[in-house]
């Protein structure tokens, strides 16, 4: 049986519960990640603004994977909306205001140094794997308003 991704539940509360869990996931686990390999890499402080980036990641994932599609495009769709969104950071952040968050122009195929077709792959990747945890959230949420989880198992 196919498991189905629709919301069983309209309640405003739920909703909101779950994009702000979601996002807050999305914004801390980011910030987390970001923070050890530079401890151990670069030694360059992480910016708050990938947060916000990788917050904004999770809804949009969180909204697709409603969607009917097969997963492999949702990652895809996840990782074209993921360098989207950095490029468009890379633009007010970096070059506007001189911040240096990143610099991909060592890269190859880099576009200004803001975004690079190899962690445009690594963006559809990681969106595999930011669909299995909101997908865990969901479950976690409506387990804990006393709804019926919208996945079987």
């Amino acid at each position: 049986m196919k498991q189905s991704n629709a919301l069983p539940s309209r309640d405003p509360l739920l909703i909101f519960s779950l994009a702000a869990i979601s996002f807050s996931f999305g914004f801390f686990s980011y910030l987390g990640i970001e923070k050890l390999y530079k401890s151990q890499i670069s030694h360059s402080p992480t910016h708050w603004s990938m947060g916000l980036v990788a917050g904004l990641s999770f809804l949009f994932l969180l909204a697709l994977d409603k969607k009917k599609l097969p997963l492999f495009v949702k990652a895809v769709a996840g990782g074209l909306f993921i360098t989207l969104l950095e490029l468009f950071a890379g633009i007010i952040l970096n070059l506007h205001f001189h911040l240096g968050v990143w610099d991909y122009s060592r890269s190859f195929g880099d576009f200004k140094g803001q975004i690079c077709p190899l962690f445009s792959l690594v963006w559809c990747a990681a969106s595999f794997a930011v669909i299995a945890a909101n997908r865990l959230l969901i479950r976690l949420v409506f387990y804990a308003f006393g709804e019926k989880t919208p996945f079987r198992g």
